[in-house]
């Protein structure tokens, strides 16, 4: 009985572990996004593709963690709610990874949906022009994508400051893979989406 006992206090212990640990991770990774923005708005290029790629990895390893994980805490809803609203898959069309996007996105995720074909719906709600630019460029129309990249940073410059984005990662990802797919937009037109900042 008591090395039962023994045995439970040794797997609670792991299991404590491991939780501390992918906390640990994930706040790393968060703090790699905000070194981001830094090192955009300083046009430090080399070293914003360095923590990019080094943010993309350490969330591929938080979800194969968070996946071993049996009861879900904070730190694993955390993960998986940033993997249903996809921003990690943007990071990796910025970083020219498409591969990693079914990883870091939903399966059903509208990029997802992009990148394999797939038809998809204009949600009508703040992502809506993020949907445009993405029926855009799975259209190939340049004229579409860059009204939509247009409406999207005026309504950025709307938020109150509290909210304000000095960064979009979602246009830079878009403008990136639409570039990738042979279009011509406006990709140093706004200071919120200037690939120039970060030598792309």
């Amino acid at each position: 009985m008591a090395r039962f006992k023994k045995i439970e206090e040794l797997l609670d212990y792991q299991e404590k572990e491991k939780k501390e640990k992918l906390r640990c991770m994930y706040s790393l990774c968060l703090a790699y996004r905000q070194a981001l923005e830094v090192l955009f708005i300083r046009k430090n290029a080399e070293r914003f593709i360095e923590k990019l790629n080094k943010m993309l990895d350490l969330y591929c390893e938080c979800l194969e963690e968070s996946n071993k994980m049996e009861e879900p805490n904070n730190t694993k809803k955390s993960i998986l709610s940033a993997r249903k609203g996809g921003i990690f898959g943007y990071f990796a069309l910025i970083s020219e990874r498409p591969q990693l996007v079914r990883i870091v996105a939903e399966e059903g995720h509208e990029l997802n949906k992009l990148l394999a074909g797939q038809s998809f719906e204009i949600q009508n709600d703040e992502m809506q022009y993020v949907h445009e630019m993405m029926m855009a460029v799975a259209n190939r129309d340049c004229i579409s994508f860059n009204e939509a990249l247009n409406n999207r940073i005026v309504s950025i410059r709307k938020f109150k400051l509290d909210y304000y984005m000095c960064v979009d990662y979602w246009s830079l990802g878009l403008i990136r893979y639409a570039e990738q797919c042979g279009m011509t937009v406006d990709r140093n037109k706004y200071i919120e989406a200037d690939l120039d900042y970060i030598g792309l």
